[in-house]
């Protein structure tokens, strides 16, 4: 029997489901890619690819402050 755990830690909040970071500043190592307006996990043909807006995120990189 497999389980999968679906983790959507970036996703929008969902109706009812309250966001834990939505009054509260996160930081978080990112293993993706940061691509101009985005943040993107895996490849699209991947079952666990995500990519999520950076309109509500701050993301500083080593090259950034560098």
């Amino acid at each position: 029997m497999s389980h999968r755990v679906e983790a959507r830690p970036l996703a929008p909040p969902r109706p009812h489901h309250p966001h834990p970071a939505r009054n509260k500043t996160v930081v978080a190592a990112w293993n993706g890619s940061i691509d101009h307006e985005y943040l993107a996990y895996a490849t699209p043909d991947h079952p666990e690819y995500r990519r999520y807006s950076t309109r509500d995120f701050l993301a500083v990189t080593p090259e950034a402050i560098a």
